[in-house]
């Protein structure tokens, strides 16, 4: 099984400066990543709207 290794990035643009969270996450593939950033997304959205979610593969992975 392949094993992704992502960070998913959280921004929120609201405030003066943009915030930025990271997260390590292991994936077995690049759509669970982005079917996961898409749940994260609709729940940060209710929280802080306009913040976006991004999955970034890390450097190195497969």
């Amino acid at each position: 099984m392949l094993k992704i290794t992502t960070i998913l990035l959280i921004f929120n643009f609201t405030g003066p400066e943009p915030d930025i969270k990271r997260a390590n996450a292991v994936f077995t593939s690049r759509d669970e990543c982005r079917l996961v950033a898409a749940v994260v997304k609709k729940e940060l959205n209710m929280l802080r709207p306009g913040s976006k979610v991004v999955c970034a593969p890390r450097a190195g992975s497969r």
